[in-house]
C-alpha cells in the first residue's frame, strides 16, 4: 500500500497531474493499493 498526500502539509508541495499519473500507473503495473490522502484539496491556492 502507498499513501499519498498532496497538497502535503505544512510543506504544500503539490503533485502536478503527470507526476500523480506516474504514480498510479507504476502502482498498477506492480499491484500496489494507492490511497490518496486529499484533505487539503480545498485549501490548495493553485487552481489549474
Amino acid at each position: 500500500m502507498l499513501m499519498i498526500n498532496s497538497p502535503n502539509n505544512p510543506t504544500g508541495w503539490v503533485m502536478t497531474r503527470e507526476q500523480q499519473q506516474k504514480v498510479l500507473d507504476r502502482c498498477r503495473q506492480l499491484g500496489i493499493w494507492l490511497v490518496a490522502d486529499e484533505v487539503y484539496e480545498c485549501l490548495s491556492l493553485l487552481r489549474r
